[in-house]
């Protein structure tokens, strides 16, 4: 019994202190949620306050490039920066109108998917989905508005547009990709491209386009966000260029993001991030020899501490004079990377070029111009070590009890 009470008191403080080390914060992100099925994230100190940050962020600047969820009212859905109906009878989406400047500009009378039969629909947050039969529709609602329609099986599609609302077939120099046909809709007001994968792209009259797409084909729509010669740029580079657009606000309690990818992306295993305050978003990890966007707004972009601080890449970042320049450096597989920062009233939009050299684990993150080498997080050492010293002090223990039982 003499070693009895000792070896209690050690189990007990043990015990004790495994307890605390398994209820501590990790260190880095307690939160980083995306809802399932939507590219829709949320990063705030406190996961159980995400729902209420987020609607504070929304409210807060729903009018500064922020993304915000939809509604749906019969056949109706309406979303800040997004409108149309569904009509089943017809098997189309009509009056499709999108944001750009502050207003609703209609681009579509109808997207007509043709010899579908049947028609489902959902809403998650800031996603609308809807299925024709085997093509899928994902409408993704913020003002660069992004539709993605893929097929699992052939199948005609027709656009027709609004009136007021040209189109002109784009050409493969334009483009860029000969696997890609694409084409400019739009006027004065408003513009859009309509970018086909795996299927062709005609143009029938003056207010129609015509898709056939092949079984696993797609098509991506993307609206300007605003009327400047970097916006429409923006829309000739996306297939070609640009891997991904961020559409991110930040307050000192919390980030709300959206992300729009061009291609798949893998945001699990990249170490190279947006810093927005005391947060990180991770940046897809085929993110090094491509262009990304971020739009945000002037108060985001002071709090996190300027653009530079924003770009955890582990090597600075220069600052150019035009998208034009980003674009450069990508087709010329630049060695460092640059960026451009375009404002517009509140809004501030930069335009990232990450060189193919800061691919890979050699990369640091950590922050713009992060010195070699990761420190050691003494917190994830903390409750092994709690762990072993415990096993350890009961081997030895009752080691010492059979030689005293001898």
């Amino acid at each position: 019994m003499g070693l009895l009470i000792p070896l209690m008191i050690c189990f007990l403080l043990c015990s004790s202190i495994i307890g605390i080390a398994c209820v501590q914060p990790a260190a880095g992100l307690q939160c980083n949620e995306f809802p399932p099925g939507s590219h829709y994230g949320i990063v705030t100190s406190s996961c159980g306050d995400a729902d209420n940050v987020a609607r504070e962020l929304l409210a807060d600047g729903s009018n500064v490039g922020v993304l915000g969820g939809m509604r749906q009212e019969n056949d109706t859905v309406t979303g800040r920066f997004t409108m149309f109906r569904l009509n089943e009878e017809n098997m189309s989406i009509d009056g499709f109108g999108v944001w750009n400047g502050g207003g609703i500009y209609q681009l579509f009378d109808g997207i007509t998917f043709n010899d579908a039969i049947s028609l489902t629909s959902s809403i998650d947050g800031a996603v609308f989905n809807a299925t024709f039969d085997s093509t899928n529709v994902h409408i993704h609602n913020h003002p660069g508005v992004v539709m993605e329609i893929d097929t699992e099986r052939s199948v005609n599609i027709k656009f027709t547009m609004a009136g007021g609302i040209n189109s002109s077939i784009m050409s493969a120099e334009e483009i860029g990709d000969p696997s890609i046909e694409g084409a400019r809709i739009g006027n004065d007001a408003v513009s859009a491209t309509v970018m086909v994968t795996g299927g062709s792209l005609e143009q029938a009259g003056n207010r129609s386009l015509i898709v056939n797409l092949a079984r696993g084909g797609e098509i991506v729509v993307r609206a300007s966000s605003d009327n400047t010669p970097t916006q429409d740029m923006l829309l000739d580079a996306i297939i070609s260029d640009v891997l991904a657009e961020y559409w991110v606000l930040a307050r000192d309690d919390g980030a709300i993001f959206d992300i729009a990818a061009y291609r798949d992306v893998d945001l699990e295993s990249s170490s190279l991030s947006l810093k927005m305050g005391e947060w990180e978003i991770p940046l897809p990890v085929q993110a090094p020899g491509n262009v990304i966007g971020v739009h945000t707004d002037r108060m985001s972009v002071t709090i996190a501490g300027g653009v530079e601080n924003m770009l955890s890449l582990g090597e600075a970042a220069s600052e150019v004079g035009s998208l034009d320049e980003v674009l450069q450096a990508a087709d010329g597989n630049g060695q460092s990377p640059v960026y451009y920062v375009e404002q517009t009233n509140q809004r501030t939009d930069i335009y990232l070029f990450v060189p193919a050299t800061l691919g890979g684990e050699e990369s640091t993150g950590g922050g713009s111009g992060a010195g070699g080498g990761q420190a050691i997080d003494l917190g994830s050492m903390f409750l092994p070590a709690v762990i072993g010293a415990v096993v350890l002090i009961a081997i030895v223990s009752a080691v010492l009890l059979i030689r005293r039982k001898k």
